[in-house]
């Protein structure tokens, strides 16, 4: 077999392996929208994590802290998932029914070692405030997401982070759901 025949036959498979590898490495941009997963929540770099927290909050399922009951009046949901994205232990919850009210997605993210002093304003405002005694901040994320936080002592916190239509909507749902959640976590 001449070297021709050989080229003949491989150039063919190493470029179909060529696309197969290059599809691997494609990446989407833009907003998420409620058909898709929730968002994930507010990160800081590393080198500038408050690295205390994690006792009480480890102990911590994100899946109760918001059940499928308490989102009732809200729709009919799918869900719960869980996931890990980064230093968050979440689970998250799709609405799939009912089309008066725009559909959501939600996302209750634990950070056991990021305080709600590493949470920043986002470019739409940052609000502080406090439910119970326990320190909040209720954050737009985008133009659709919003954040509303929730400290578990000093260097842990809960995200509850709603994506919808608009973010006074969001922002609305996820400071109902931070009413839901805060009596759910230790003192």
């Amino acid at each position: 077999m001449q070297f021709k025949d050989l080229l003949g036959r491989f150039v063919p498979v190493f470029a179909i392996g060529a696309v197969l590898v290059s599809g691997c490495t494609t990446t989407t941009s833009g907003e998420p929208s409620p058909g898709e997963a929730p968002p994930t929540t507010d990160a800081a770099p590393s080198s500038t994590r408050n690295r205390g927290g994690g006792g009480a909050s480890a102990a911590i399922d994100p899946c109760t802290l918001v059940l499928i009951g308490d989102l009732s009046s809200y729709g009919t949901f799918k869900g719960p998932t869980k996931d890990v994205v980064g230093d968050s232990r979440g689970c998250n919850y799709v609405q799939t029914g009912g089309d008066s009210e725009p559909k959501f997605g939600l996302s209750v993210a634990i950070r056991d070692r990021d305080g709600i002093s590493l949470v920043s304003d986002r470019g739409f405002g940052k609000t502080d405030g406090d439910l119970n005694g326990r320190k909040t901040a209720k954050v737009p994320t985008s133009a659709r997401n919003c954040m509303f936080v929730l400290a578990i002592g000093e260097g842990s916190r809960v995200d509850v982070v709603i994506s919808s239509q608009e973010s006074a909507r969001s922002c609305q749902v996820a400071e109902q759901l931070g009413d839901v959640v805060e009596p759910r976590l230790p003192k």
